[in-house]
Protein backbone atom coordinates (compact mmCIF):
# COMPACT_ATOMS: atom_id res chain seq x y z
CA UNK A 1 0.00 0.00 0.00
CA UNK A 2 2.59 2.52 0.95
CA UNK A 3 4.37 1.65 -2.66
CA UNK A 4 1.39 2.92 -4.55
CA UNK A 5 0.73 5.55 -2.42
CA UNK A 6 4.49 6.64 -3.09
CA UNK A 7 3.95 6.14 -6.64
CA UNK A 8 0.54 8.00 -6.82
CA UNK A 9 2.46 11.23 -5.55
CA UNK A 10 5.17 10.80 -7.38
CA UNK A 11 3.28 10.34 -10.62
CA UNK A 12 1.38 13.42 -9.60
CA UNK A 13 4.42 16.01 -8.67
CA UNK A 14 5.34 15.00 -12.27
CA UNK A 15 2.53 15.73 -13.88
CA UNK A 16 1.70 18.92 -11.72
CA UNK A 17 5.34 20.14 -10.75
CA UNK A 18 4.47 23.77 -11.38
CA UNK A 19 1.34 24.12 -9.92
CA UNK A 20 1.84 22.38 -6.68
CA UNK A 21 5.00 24.62 -6.52
CA UNK A 22 3.09 27.43 -6.95
CA UNK A 23 0.88 26.39 -4.05
CA UNK A 24 3.56 26.05 -1.73
CA UNK A 25 5.14 29.36 -2.18
CA UNK A 26 1.87 30.60 -1.72
CA UNK A 27 1.26 29.29 1.54
CA UNK A 28 5.00 30.00 2.45
CA UNK A 29 3.76 33.65 1.37
CA UNK A 30 1.41 33.87 3.56
CA UNK A 31 3.18 32.70 6.83
CA UNK A 32 6.31 34.71 6.15
CA UNK A 33 5.66 37.98 8.27
CA UNK A 34 5.52 41.04 5.66
CA UNK A 35 5.03 44.37 6.05
CA UNK A 36 1.76 46.78 5.23
CA UNK A 37 3.62 48.30 2.24
CA UNK A 38 4.93 45.33 0.52
CA UNK A 39 0.88 43.52 1.89
CA UNK A 40 0.07 46.05 -0.17
CA UNK A 41 1.52 45.80 -3.60
CA UNK A 42 0.74 41.98 -3.61
CA UNK A 43 -2.87 43.43 -3.16
CA UNK A 44 -2.27 45.75 -6.27
CA UNK A 45 -0.94 42.64 -8.19
CA UNK A 46 -3.84 40.14 -6.89
CA UNK A 47 -6.16 43.15 -7.93
CA UNK A 48 -5.33 45.29 -10.12
CA UNK A 49 -8.65 46.67 -11.02
CA UNK A 50 -9.47 47.38 -7.39
CA UNK A 51 -9.45 51.25 -6.35
CA UNK A 52 -9.16 50.25 -2.79
CA UNK A 53 -6.07 48.02 -3.07
CA UNK A 54 -4.74 50.86 -5.42
CA UNK A 55 -5.64 53.43 -2.35
CA UNK A 56 -4.28 51.35 0.01
CA UNK A 57 -0.91 51.01 -1.51
CA UNK A 58 -1.18 54.94 -2.11
CA UNK A 59 -1.47 55.08 1.86
CA UNK A 60 1.76 52.70 2.20
CA UNK A 61 3.74 54.44 -0.02
CA UNK A 62 3.19 58.05 1.71
CA UNK A 63 3.91 56.27 5.47
CA UNK A 64 7.14 54.77 3.48
CA UNK A 65 7.63 58.95 2.11
CA UNK A 66 7.56 57.65 -1.25
CA UNK A 67 5.87 60.44 -2.25
CA UNK A 68 5.76 60.11 -6.40
CA UNK A 69 4.50 56.68 -5.89
CA UNK A 70 1.94 57.76 -3.64
CA UNK A 71 0.44 60.46 -5.82
CA UNK A 72 0.57 57.82 -8.63
CA UNK A 73 -1.26 55.19 -6.89
CA UNK A 74 -4.03 57.52 -5.65
CA UNK A 75 -4.60 58.97 -9.09
CA UNK A 76 -5.06 55.49 -10.16
CA UNK A 77 -7.05 54.70 -7.47
CA UNK A 78 -9.19 57.51 -8.47
CA UNK A 79 -9.68 56.99 -12.05
CA UNK A 80 -10.67 53.44 -10.96
CA UNK A 81 -13.21 54.48 -8.82
CA UNK A 82 -14.38 57.05 -11.42
CA UNK A 83 -14.61 54.74 -13.89
CA UNK A 84 -16.61 52.17 -12.14
CA UNK A 85 -19.51 55.19 -10.87
CA UNK A 86 -22.15 52.32 -10.90
CA UNK A 87 -20.79 50.12 -8.11
CA UNK A 88 -20.34 52.77 -5.32
CA UNK A 89 -18.80 51.50 -1.70
CA UNK A 90 -20.26 53.49 1.42
CA UNK A 91 -17.40 55.36 3.44
CA UNK A 92 -15.44 55.02 0.08
CA UNK A 93 -14.95 58.85 -0.42
CA UNK A 94 -14.26 59.70 3.61
CA UNK A 95 -11.41 57.38 3.23
CA UNK A 96 -10.16 59.19 -0.01
CA UNK A 97 -10.19 62.18 2.02
CA UNK A 98 -7.98 60.78 4.58
CA UNK A 99 -5.37 58.91 2.20
CA UNK A 100 -5.15 62.20 0.28
CA UNK A 101 -4.55 64.66 2.78
CA UNK A 102 -1.92 61.96 3.90
CA UNK A 103 -0.44 62.05 0.31
CA UNK A 104 -0.41 65.24 -0.80
CA UNK A 105 1.33 66.18 2.72
CA UNK A 106 4.53 66.53 0.93
CA UNK A 107 3.17 69.25 -1.19
CA UNK A 108 1.11 71.09 1.68
CA UNK A 109 4.92 71.10 3.52
CA UNK A 110 5.91 72.94 0.42
CA UNK A 111 3.73 75.32 0.24
CA UNK A 112 3.39 76.17 4.20
CA UNK A 113 7.95 76.83 3.49
CA UNK A 114 7.26 78.92 0.71
CA UNK A 115 4.82 81.18 2.22
CA UNK A 116 7.04 81.25 5.36
CA UNK A 117 10.17 82.16 3.23
CA UNK A 118 7.77 85.34 2.05
CA UNK A 119 7.49 85.89 5.83
CA UNK A 120 11.06 86.29 6.31
CA UNK A 121 11.39 88.87 3.20
CA UNK A 122 9.74 91.04 5.30
CA UNK A 123 11.06 90.03 8.81
CA UNK A 124 14.10 88.52 8.78
CA UNK A 125 15.05 88.50 11.92
CA UNK A 126 12.36 86.08 13.09
CA UNK A 127 13.33 83.59 14.99
CA UNK A 128 10.52 81.07 14.88
CA UNK A 129 10.04 80.97 11.80
CA UNK A 130 13.25 79.74 11.11
CA UNK A 131 12.57 77.16 13.39
CA UNK A 132 9.12 76.21 11.60
CA UNK A 133 11.25 76.21 8.30
CA UNK A 134 13.67 74.02 9.88
CA UNK A 135 11.10 70.99 11.52
CA UNK A 136 9.21 71.53 7.92
CA UNK A 137 12.78 70.34 6.14
CA UNK A 138 12.75 67.68 8.87
CA UNK A 139 9.46 66.29 8.05
CA UNK A 140 10.55 66.19 4.20
CA UNK A 141 13.95 64.40 5.29
CA UNK A 142 15.79 67.40 4.01
CA UNK A 143 18.64 67.62 6.25
CA UNK A 144 20.49 69.93 5.13
CA UNK A 145 18.27 72.28 4.24
CA UNK A 146 16.56 71.69 8.37
CA UNK A 147 19.92 72.28 9.52
CA UNK A 148 20.67 75.90 7.48
CA UNK A 149 17.21 77.33 8.99
CA UNK A 150 18.10 75.71 12.35
CA UNK A 151 21.23 77.63 12.23
CA UNK A 152 20.23 80.65 10.92
CA UNK A 153 17.86 80.53 14.11
CA UNK A 154 20.79 79.87 16.38
CA UNK A 155 22.97 82.88 15.25
CA UNK A 156 19.57 85.17 16.02
CA UNK A 157 18.90 83.53 19.14
CA UNK A 158 21.20 80.72 20.54
CA UNK A 159 20.05 80.70 24.68
CA UNK A 160 16.27 79.85 23.91
CA UNK A 161 15.14 76.75 24.75
CA UNK A 162 13.17 75.80 21.59
CA UNK A 163 16.59 77.03 19.49
CA UNK A 164 18.24 74.04 21.59
CA UNK A 165 15.45 71.51 21.39
CA UNK A 166 15.19 71.62 18.05
CA UNK A 167 19.31 71.48 17.31
CA UNK A 168 19.47 68.49 19.91
CA UNK A 169 16.76 66.76 17.34
CA UNK A 170 18.68 67.52 14.19
CA UNK A 171 22.10 66.62 16.01
CA UNK A 172 20.16 62.84 16.21
CA UNK A 173 20.69 62.36 12.98
CA UNK A 174 24.41 63.03 12.55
Amino acid sequence: MEIKLWHFFAHCFKKHWLAITIFFLGIINLLLPIDSFERAKNLVILRPNNSFAHLELSLAAAQALDWKLARSEFERASSLLNSNKGSQVFGISSRFEEVQARVYQEQTIHEEINLLRKVLENCPSYRDVYLRISLLYYQLSDDAAAYSFWNTAQELDPNHEEVIKVGELLRKLE
